[in-house]
């Protein structure tokens, strides 16, 4: 139930920022008004909400039923901490691997991701980016890579140059690795984390 609303609240969390913006520089009756519409949206399960936007400071604190979590950002990046640990996302220029990002994960060669998100819970990691060459060609280099770093290929699923999705395993670590053709480039989604 916690990672589930852990989960939750990464869906979420765009939307809160974006209202904790809007109402950044017209005081604190926006911000009120503001607070008051977040908590009757997520209380609708029936669960006791209380938002507090500081945007001043750039954070927004929700607590419920099941615990607190607290998300701050700015243009760049935002990041989300409650009692199972933080979410950490990044993206647009600043966005870049973390240096405890898995040394065995193969990335596309000269890769720059677009989005990196981590997750304390469960050592995860999400990068999304544009890769160079074709949506067959960057994932057989991918799968071949894998291969190579020990990963065992568990599933697979192709959609004839549009999209390809390798599942792959290794003790106690899953890695998912998605290619697909999007607006004339060929965009990388890959997911790690321990099982």
């Amino acid at each position: 139930m916690r990672r589930q609303w852990m989960l939750g609240g990464i869906a979420l969390c765009g939307a809160v920022l974006l209202m904790a913006g809007l109402s950044n520089g017209c005081g604190k009756a926006a911000e009120t008004l503001t607070e008051k519409a977040i908590e009757k949206s997520l209380s609708e399960d029936g669960q006791n909400v209380d938002v507090d936007l500081d945007s001043d400071g750039g954070t927004v604190r929700i607590a419920t039923d099941e615990g607190e979590m607290v998300i701050s950002g700015d243009d760049d990046s935002f990041s989300m901490t409650s009692e199972e640990g933080g979410v950490t996302m990044t993206a647009g220029e600043s966005a870049k691997l973390p240096g405890n990002f898995p040394k065995d994960v193969p990335l596309p060669k000269g890769f720059k991701p677009d989005m990196v998100q981590t997750a304390d819970e469960d050592n995860m990691f999400t990068v999304v980016g544009p890769a160079e060459g074709g949506v067959k060609e960057v994932a057989d280099a991918l799968r071949k890579d894998a291969a190579a770093q020990g990963w065992t290929e568990e599933q697979s699923f192709s959609q004839a140059g549009v999209m390809e999705q390798i599942s792959c395993h290794k003790p106690g670590r899953m890695l998912t690795i998605m290619v697909m053709g999007e607006n004339g480039k060929t965009m990388v989604n890959l997911v790690t984390a321990d099982e």
